[in-house]
């Protein structure tokens, strides 16, 4: 007996992209070109902000709104650009993994401390503080 083949699920298309399919050109929307050049949406605006000539070419409109399309042009151009500009923003002070322990620890320090003034239990509130003040040593350490 054989098995039955099963059709693979459509993949569903939001209705603004399936309207940029139906233009003839081949137009890219920020978050498209945003996630193909690895970088935020936000600095895609930045950018067209800064160096207007890099800047979308194709303007059309959807729902009456201006929509701006980047074309294969423009792609490559902003290729070019990330190419030599690959270092965005100031250099990191710590390493992202670093960055996201020292604010759980500033968070969990800033708990002990909270819980510490709001206790009349004087033993209590020593033994809140040693912790806090463990936890801002493990801080320094990061």
């Amino acid at each position: 007996m054989e098995e039955p083949e099963i059709a693979p699920k459509k993949e569903r298309i939001h209705p603004l992209t399936a309207f940029v399919r139906r233009l003839d050109g081949e137009f890219y929307t920020r978050y498209e070109l945003a996630r193909a050049l690895n970088v935020a949406p936000e600095y895609l605006l930045r950018v067209r902000r800064t160096h207007p000539e890099l800047a979308p070419s194709v303007i059309v409109s959807y729902l009456g709104l201006p929509l701006r399309l980047y074309d294969l042009e423009d792609a490559n151009r902003l290729a070019e650009y990330f190419k030599d500009h690959e270092q965005v923003g100031r250099e990191r002070k710590h390493p992202i993994a670093a960055e996201f322990a020292r604010r759980k620890l500033t968070k969990r320090i800033l708990d002990h401390r909270k819980r510490a003034s709001k206790t009349d239990d004087a033993a209590e509130r020593k033994r809140l503080l040693a912790i806090a003040e463990q936890l801002v040593a493990e801080r320094a350490l990061l």
